[in-house]
């Protein structure tokens, strides 16, 4: 038998390794931070490729898909795409930005 400590506070979770000589502590807010990005980038590229595949020698819908992409990574990178009430299809794009004060030199 291997003893095993954990520890639990606040976003944190200690546990010892081999016989306890030696503490390892996860944050756990990041640890879903990480998580969620590595989600997202295997659903994003998992349909990039899935358009190629379905419509592979259809043009037309290759270019409606990889467009409906591109908004969807305009919006995970923190961005608004919004939709007009009309027949002309028109939206209004916002996007957010680095104030120059906190840009790097």
């Amino acid at each position: 038998f291997v003893p095993v400590r954990m520890i639990l506070g606040k976003f944190s979770c200690g546990v010892t390794e081999n016989r306890g000589d030696k503490m390892r502590t996860i944050k756990l807010d990041q640890a879903i931070i990480e998580h969620c990005k590595t989600v997202i980038w295997v659903l994003d590229k998992t349909y990039e490729k899935s358009i190629r595949t379905f419509f592979r020698g259809q043009d037309n819908k290759i270019k409606e898909f990889k467009k409906k992409l591109e908004d969807l990574r305009f919006e995970r990178d923190g961005n608004i795409i919004m939709h007009t009430s009309g027949d002309d299809k028109s939206e209004i794009r916002i996007m957010f930005t680095i104030p120059i004060t906190q840009c790097e030199t």
